[in-house]
């Protein structure tokens, strides 16, 4: 059989059977789980079968078989074996007198029947190997004995961002073993445990590279296809516990992160790298901090389920296109999945077709609670601020992920039309720009005005699922099921600490690692603020997210933001900080308000607004933030790396700035960059 007919997947022609596969694989599958009932000619003619005399099995190639044939008595010569062949060819030649049986001859010998299953895969004991239907049940067994604690308790594995092009097809065939399962039952539980389990077992880094590279994942891919699960996990496992398992923070691993991402392509998120601060320590107060940040669900308000729910059908073209587009280099979530690896399954298309499925499954959400769960689950991360408080940000399952940003995308113009004209930071390219130019208009035009921008405390964290639910179900029904399998109950945020993981429970709020999450915040909030704007006709309420501004006369102004802190604490659960937020009024200089008063003028959304050598300092301030980037940029060892960054990403801040600050405000802090990047080495002030 020629090699291209060997390595493509094909689907099992037997009917009623969803079975992924190469042909060869195929064939041994078919001719070990299907009964003899099952065969047909068109099994015969498909795979090019040939019987042997002796022990009436079928094959691909007998020459290698009958020198390890159990019934074989006597050895074969060279003579003979030419007799077999003519055999076997006139036992083909009757197929077509009795199609319905399995050789054509009625009195044909059937298949032996497989002994029971043994309940673990211990020493051979016997003369005879483990035939394929044995390790199939025995790999089926261990993945169903698997606690649902040990698949979220174990530590996140490293993943590996590519897979080698010439081993693609073999990873496409491991993939297609769950995938085939749960493209037909999507309740099957025991694959989509194994299908979340597959990081682990064959996508984990070797540790060296060249022909032995290549070699040691094909050598995984062959021990996955043969059912061998628990050996890929017990490797997986004892090469965590040798690896030192800490959080690294340094500078250099930043560096070659940003270099990593910069041959991706993903110039913004490699400058991001260079200029954070790190992670915060894995510590017994970091874990403290980020419980605080999650608090627990009010017994009062729980989130209600619906009976019925409309489920949403996503076409397949939708679902493609979000894992092309997907950003390169993106973090994983418990699992170990990365975008990267169901971009491999798209070059397939049995493949493909049965990952669509899948995630239009999680989409539709009409998953178990089980699974669900599973899902839910995202690895937990915590950033330092300057004020010694940790930011939480969750990266959620990358097969969650595709499925929400799919939904976005399906319905971006209903999410647009819904939320225009209050809310710009859904469905509203540009949003940002849109809101500061608005204010900025309405400042220079009713200088007697006062603006009060406000702060929400962990806003996206604390917020009312039961709220959220009301929304959804009133306004956007066809996500109701998804947003009740996701929110409905609790979902564990996987923390790690060192060589353990600590499991701390999200029950209100939205995931910040959810595409959804920001609709779905902005649904929550969206009543309250369509209500102040109705009852204050006379002032302007502008929403990006969870910052909300109010413009108008001081007393209207004033009286709406006590109504607004009100209404969000009563109706969704949001309270606001006084301290941290701020009134401005170009013209008035008296202002009696319950929080801070910006003389000189604020900062809106990134960009300043105010008096003009408050702005002009503030722009000031941000060129020369740029230069800790600057610095990173050229200590970089990749010069074309570092070209691109400072092509591209150097003065990324600045060029928003000229898109929202007049250009006669923008000269005395444009003026060091162009030194800069003029100069032989980048100086920074």
């Amino acid at each position: 059989m020629a090699s291209s007919q060997v390595s493509r997947s094909e689907r099992c022609p037997v009917e009623g059977c969803s079975m992924l596969g190469s042909v060869r694989w195929l064939f041994d599958h078919i001719r070990h789980i299907h009964s003899p009932e099952d065969w047909s000619r068109d099994h015969i003619t498909r795979y090019n079968l040939v019987q042997c005399p002796m022990c009436s099995h079928w094959f691909i190639r007998l020459n290698q078989h009958l020198p390890k044939c159990k019934s074989r008595s006597t050895t074969v010569s060279s003579s003979s074996q030419g007799s077999l062949h003519q055999s076997t060819s006139s036992s083909v030649s009757h197929i077509s007198e009795h199609p319905g049986t399995l050789t054509g001859h009625r009195d044909v010998t059937p298949v032996p029947t497989i002994p029971d299953v043994p309940t673990s895969c211990g020493p051979n004991t016997s003369s005879q190997p483990c035939r394929p239907m044995d390790r199939e049940s025995i790999g089926w067994s261990f993945i169903q004995s698997i606690s649902t604690e040990e698949l979220l308790k174990s530590l996140p594995p490293r993943t590996v961002q590519s897979i080698p092009s010439k081993l693609k097809s073999l990873f496409q065939d491991c993939c297609s073993i769950p995938l085939s399962q749960l493209a037909l039952d999507s309740s099957d539980v025991k694959a989509w445990k194994l299908l979340l389990l597959i990081p682990k077992m064959i996508l984990t880094p070797l540790g060296r590279s060249g022909k032995s590279h290549t070699s040691g994942i094909k050598a995984r891919y062959k021990l996955f296809l043969e059912y061998r699960w628990e050996e890929l996990l017990q490797i997986w496992q004892l090469s965590s516990e040798t690896v030192n398992v800490k959080q690294v923070n340094n500078q250099r691993h930043a560096r070659q992160s940003a270099i990593r991402l910069v041959k991706s392509g993903e110039l913004s998120r490699a400058a991001r790298i260079l200029t954070s601060k790190g992670l915060a320590p894995a510590s017994d107060e970091t874990v403290a901090k980020l419980s605080l940040k999650h608090p627990t669900r009010d017994p009062n308000t729980p989130v209600p389920h619906s009976d019925t729910c409309n489920s949403m059908a996503l076409p397949a073209s939708v679902i493609i296109n979000v894992i092309k587009k997907s950003p390169r280099g993106s973090g994983a979530g418990p699992s170990g999945w990365k975008f990267e690896h169901l971009r491999n399954l798209l070059d397939n298309a049995v493949t493909q077709d049965a990952l669509v499925r899948v995630l239009s499954s999680i989409a539709e959400g009409n998953l178990p609670n089980l699974v669900t769960t599973w899902l839910s689950a995202s690895r937990l991360i915590a950033l330092p601020k300057s004020s010694g408080d940790v930011r939480p940000i969750a990266i959620g399952e990358v097969l969650r992920r595709v499925s929400a940003k799919a939904i976005c995308h399906h319905l971006k113009s209903e999410f647009s039309a819904y939320f225009a004209p209050l809310q710009h930071g859904v469905s509203t390219p540009g949003g940002s720009e849109l809101v500061t130019h608005h204010i900025q208009l309405l400042l220079e035009s009713r200088p007697d005005w006062v603006f009060v921008k406000t702060d929400i405390k962990n806003a996206f964290n604390t917020i009312k699922r039961s709220s959220l639910h009301k929304e959804v179900l009133s306004k956007f029904p066809a996500i109701l099921a998804h947003f009740e399998q996701m929110y409905g109950n609790s979902s564990p945020l996987v923390y790690v600490k060192g060589k353990e993981t600590v499991i701390i429970s999200s029950e209100e709020g939205v995931h910040q690692g959810d595409p959804l999450g920001p609709v779905l915040f902005a649904l929550g909030i969206h009543p309250t603020i369509t209500k102040i704007q109705a009852d204050y006709p006379e002032i302007v309420v502008l929403a990006y997210l969870d910052d909300i501004f109010l413009l108008g006369n001081e007393g209207p102004v004033l009286d709406s933001f006590a109504n607004l802190k009100l209404s969000l604490a009563e109706e969704s659960g949001l309270l606001i900080a006084d301290q941290k937020c701020q009134i401005y009024s170009p013209g008035s200089t008296e202002i009696l308000a319950p929080f801070p008063r910006a003389v000189e003028g604020s900062v809106l959304l990134g960009t300043p607004i105010g008096r003009f050598d408050f702005v002009a300092s503030q722009c000031i301030e941000f060129a020369k933030s740029g230069s800790l980037l600057c610095q990173e940029i050229v200590s970089l060892d990749d010069p074309q790396s570092s070209m691109l960054l400072l092509r591209h990403c150097h003065t990324t801040r600045m060029n928003h700035l000229t898109r929202t600050v007049p250009p006669s405000l923008l000269k005395s802090a444009v003026s060091p960059i162009h030194l800069r990047l003029n100069g032989r080495k980048p100086s920074c002030p």
